[in-house]
């Protein structure tokens, strides 16, 4: 019976660790040119595809693109629940931070009520944004 090159093998110089294939360069490679085509307007479809004619397989390819989709997203003009949130909750803070005014409460009330009338004009802005202005 011929010895298997499976690492199951009996053979106590074999380790698990030579069957590991380094991918990390290349992967970075191919991430890097993903986000500069996605940057420059080419679709993720398309960058998908050029992935894959390059030897990258379907789900690797994938991943990648997703990857560079989420790394572009404030270069292409995207508009995030996250980046909405991060702005609300910081002009939140700053309108609940009243400061010396927390001793009037009639001043501390009204800067609370300018912040609340400003955030709510920064949501109907973002909300009022045509789905193209967006660029999702």
């Amino acid at each position: 019976m011929s010895e298997s090159a499976d690492p199951s093998s009996n053979d106590p110089a074999a380790s698990p660790l030579d069957h590991i294939v380094d991918d990390y360069e290349p992967r970075q490679e191919a991430l890097d040119f993903a986000i500069k085509a996605i940057a420059s307007g080419v679709k993720f479809d398309d960058t998908q595809a050029k992935l894959i004619e390059s030897g990258w397989s379907e789900s690797d390819a994938q991943d990648i693109v997703e990857e560079a989709r989420i790394q572009t997203q404030e270069t292409r003009g995207v508009v995030t629940r996250d980046t909405v949130l991060r702005r609300i909750n910081t002009r939140y803070s700053r309108g609940m931070n009243g400061g010396w005014l927390i001793g009037f409460p009639i001043w501390s009330s009204m800067v609370r009520l300018i912040h609340s009338l400003g955030s709510m004009s920064f949501l109907r802005r973002t909300q009022s944004q045509k789905p193209d202005e967006r660029r999702e």
